[in-house]
């Protein structure tokens, strides 16, 4: 949970960067890294839930990544075990402003199944602006429509994902 969205783009994205980040920084070196959101017994709390070994969530992004799946998941839908009961029902992704994975996510939103809202933070929306996410989260499961280019609460801007 870094608190400069930046490190993403220098420290974790470009290729074997996030290796050499995870072997060069100790809980000890990179404590200045952490968002001022997390402190020392969320961190414990998150350890203790989900140990140090991120082998399972990391292969989701690998799985994205290599576009490996898809025939599997097809074939699961023409046989019944997946149900796509999904259209006509609204979506919602909130995505921060200053978040690099933000802007490629949505422009992968497709034209009128999902309400993209911005919000004025890094990657961590959640921790980073709470309340302004829980309010757009509220609306949203109360039935108000959110993403329409109204501006939100704190500056933050909602748009609707039909690019």
């Amino acid at each position: 949970y870094p608190a400069s969205p930046q490190i993403w783009a220098t420290s974790l994205a470009p290729l074997g960067a996030l290796k050499n980040f995870l072997l060069t920084n100790i809980n000890e070196s990179s404590s200045h890294i952490l968002g001022p959101w997390i402190s020392p017994a969320a961190k414990e709390h998150h350890y203790a839930a989900f140990g140090i070994n991120y082998d399972a969530p990391l292969l989701w992004y690998r799985r994205a990544f290599e576009n490996t799946g898809w025939q599997e998941e097809r074939q699961m839908v023409e046989r019944g075990e997946i149900v796509d009961d999904s259209k006509g029902r609204r979506a919602l992704m909130i995505g921060g402003l200053k978040d690099a994975v933000w802007a490629i996510m949505k422009s992968c939103a497709e034209e009128g199944r999902l309400s993209c809202v911005d919000v004025d933070a890094g990657h961590w929306i959640m921790l980073e602006k709470p309340e302004e996410t829980n309010k757009i989260l509220r609306r949203f499961v109360e039935g108000e429509e959110v993403g329409d280019g109204k501006v939100g609460a704190k500056g933050g801007r909602e748009v609707d994902s039909r690019l």
